[in-house]
């Protein structure tokens, strides 16, 4: 039987009141407090009658008889009753109260809610300014720090063009203290002035008829075309970079001209000179620009920074220290700023080099080891000064093995590169300012 959702709230309200519910109290979407008002106020209107009813018909007296043993009974009910409807009736109060708190509490929130997005979107405004303040002010910081490094290298830059002028001028004066010490010492000799004892000091290997031979005593021990070619394949992209800064490269001692070929071929501006009439003209037969003159008359002759590299290979050797020393120093004031040095010379760290093979020649001077040359590159003014170590036999490459003892290990190390290391080296170095 289907019961009126009021009537079993308000059954629900009441077991709830006396202890008497064993489920939850549920309210129907349809019940509203007024209905719940309506129904109780005719509860209590019922219970409040206390007058009986009159039985009429039939068994009145049995009637009015049951209804005398009954009245007991239906006086308690009616006092029940009024005890449930007030029960019922401060519930629906409460309820009442509760949504006006809500209500009030809601709209209380609300308007809290209202005040606080304002400030929100205030305080986002804000936000944002100083987040685009603060990457403006980081641009502006970054573009100071850009230009503030900008000047230290340009600063750095003209520190070192200032360095490598003093060492230029140093070089350059000590240069004419020597030339004209050498000028009077030549002066107060006697027969200065004869041209054949000039001639018979000179030792010019012309004068006694050697270029020629020399021509076949490098064809007897120069390695071959292609092995020449190899090994001047690693210096092209170096000396290349002078082309850019339309500066020629000059190889000092270019002999046959193999490097200058591969340099033409590479497409790189270049020439080179050379003392040897035989080794020149077998070079001009090639097409090649070499020119006979003594290189440091050549370098002398230069203006200054008109030369974007200077190659110089198997050619130290040949020189006495102080004429070295005047080539490195004429090669730094031809060079361009940021200009390429190459020397490349025999390896006495390998002993069989040192002690046997570079004494083949004859014209070798002595030995230069790969700690002065590259300490005198430093001390004329080089930057940037880097050592080469090239062309080791082919047993070099063998590999040793372990012995187990990490002494004889190292002894072993120490005699593959003293029997079979590498046969030259090369002192790459740069005038400062450049690049």
């Amino acid at each position: 039987m289907d019961v009126n959702p009021t009537v079993q709230l308000i059954e629900d309200l009441v077991d709830r009141a006396l202890g008497r519910a064993d489920r939850p109290t549920t309210v129907s979407p349809a019940v509203t407090t007024a209905d719940l008002e309506r129904h109780l106020a005719a509860i209590e209107m019922n219970a409040r009658v206390d007058e009986m009813p009159q039985p009429v018909g039939r068994y009145s007296t049995l009637k009015r008889l049951i209804l005398k043993l009954s009245s007991f009974v239906l006086v308690r009910q009616r006092t029940v009753n009024l005890a449930s409807a007030g029960v019922a009736s401060g519930l629906i109060r409460s309820m009442d109260e509760i949504k006006a708190e809500m209500a009030h509490e809601s709209k209380r929130q609300a308007g809290a809610l209202a005040g606080i997005e304002p400030r929100l979107r205030s305080a986002a405004t804000q936000h944002r300014d100083m987040h685009e303040e603060t990457v403006e002010r980081v641009r502006g910081l970054e573009m100071q720090l850009a230009a503030h490094e900008a000047l230290v290298a340009e600063m750095r830059a003209r520190i070192n063009d200032v360095e490598a002028t003093l060492v230029l001028e140093s070089s350059r004066r000590h240069a004419m203290e020597r030339s004209l010490v050498s000028r009077l010492a030549a002066a107060s000799r006697p027969n200065a002035g004869d041209p054949r004892i000039a001639t018979e000091s000179a030792g010019d290997l012309e004068a006694f008829g050697l270029h020629e031979m020399y021509e076949r005593f490098e064809s007897w021990f120069r390695p071959s075309d292609a092995t020449l070619r190899q090994r001047f394949e690693e210096y092209v992209p170096l000396l290349a970079e002078a082309t850019g800064q339309g500066a020629p490269v000059l190889d000092l001692g270019a002999g046959r001209g193999e490097l200058l070929l591969r340099l033409r071929v590479a497409g790189v501006d270049c020439y080179g000179v050379d003392s040897n009439q035989s080794m020149v003209d077998r070079a001009l037969a090639s097409g090649l620009d070499v020119r006979r003159e003594d290189l440091l008359e050549h370098l002398r002759s230069l203006r200054a920074e008109s030369i974007g590299a200077i190659c110089a290979i198997h050619v130290a050797e040949h020189l006495p220290p102080e004429l070295l020393l005047d080539m490195l120093t004429e090669a730094l004031r031809v060079l361009i700023p940021g200009g390429a040095l190459v020397l490349e010379t025999p390896n006495p760290t390998n002993l069989v080099i040192g002690a046997a093979s570079f004494h083949n020649d004859p014209t070798h001077v002595h030995p230069i080891t790969p700690d002065y040359l590259s300490f005198v590159c430093k001390d004329r003014g080089f930057a940037e000064v880097e050592t080469r170590f090239l062309h080791p036999f082919p047993e070099y490459e063998l590999e040793l093995g372990s012995t187990g003892s990490v002494a004889l290990d190292a002894l072993l190390r120490d005699l593959q590169w003293a029997l079979k290391g590498p046969q030259d080296f090369a002192v790459v170095a740069r005038r400062p300012g450049g690049r």
